[in-house]
């Protein structure tokens, strides 16, 4: 509960609190169908998410003093909409060919208050998001110790908002890449995969980048496939960032995560049956 009491322990800050603040209510709906055509399956959804009384910390600088006063407010207007749509069918009767394919929307709509010293209060900063992805993945299988696949997705991303300073943006993202996993002699199997990551439309170059990431992994079976040793090898290029980066009403985020870029990683997995005892 946020009293009405000032603090001024920061001279640069004042923080002024809020009794009057309302209860915040997340209203959310969520709508699925499936279902099965012969070999073809079928699914869609919808999602929606409406805030109701959001908190937010308005302020009003002042620009000749340098003091900034913060009073936490309820904002209205937050809400979300994605819409889904996915198919999975195989081509032929053996189904050693299969294709799949999902396209889904998506608006976020974010508000938030800023304010300066032209201004008696705090005002509304809107931030509108649209979404647009498309994933298309093809996958054969001549054998069933062999498979090949091919992927790709396209990701559209509009911003726009009514902030002051703020420039509208148009970047997209776009992966492709291949995989193949194969049954060796002597109850081994490889599995890899190399995928083009590429972003674009960045008024920043240095966001606007291409990652090619490679991935591995040898495994074996061993005592009647109860126990597999796997080595995996991840990105073994060293070319994966560790930045992302999102636009929401409170502005651009960039998050730096502590990665390791390319690793190799031994494990096992041992499978244990215990089959209950049958009464007599």
């Amino acid at each position: 509960q946020l009293s009405n009491v000032t603090n001024y322990s920061d001279p640069m800050n004042i923080s002024v609190g809020n009794p009057n603040l309302k209860t915040t209510r997340a209203h959310n709906l969520w709508m699925h169908y499936q279902d099965k055509f012969g070999k073809a399956f079928f699914n869609t959804s919808v999602q929606g998410t409406i805030t109701e009384n959001a908190v937010a910390s308005g302020y009003i600088y002042n620009k000749v003093t340098g003091v900034k006063t913060v009073t936490p407010e309820n904002v209205n207007g937050n809400w979300s909409l994605n819409i889904h749509v996915g198919t999975n069918f195989a081509f032929d009767k053996a189904d050693k060919w299969r294709f799949n394919q999902r396209v889904s929307y998506g608006h976020t709509n974010s508000v938030d208050l800023n304010g300066t010293n032209l201004s008696e209060r705090a005002t509304k900063s809107v931030v509108k998001n649209d979404n647009i992805n498309e994933y298309l993945s093809l996958t054969w299988r001549p054998k069933d110790k062999f498979e090949f696949g091919s992927s790709g997705e396209f990701v559209y991303q509009h911003s726009q908002s009514n902030r002051e300073n703020f420039t509208n943006m148009n970047v997209y993202t776009f992966n492709y890449g291949a995989r193949a996993q194969l049954e060796l002699p002597w109850n081994m199997q490889v599995s890899t995969d190399i995928t083009m990551y590429c972003r674009r439309g960045y008024s920043e170059p240095m966001m606007n980048t291409n990652e090619l990431v490679w991935n591995a992994r040898l495994a074996k079976r061993m005592m009647k496939g109860k126990l597999t040793l796997m080595f995996d090898g991840f990105d073994l290029l060293g070319n994966l960032s560790n930045v992302r980066r999102y636009v929401n009403a409170q502005g651009r985020t960039e998050t730096f995560y502590n990665v390791i870029p390319s690793y190799g990683i031994l494990h096992a997995i041992y499978r244990l049956n215990v089959q209950p005892k049958k009464k007599g």
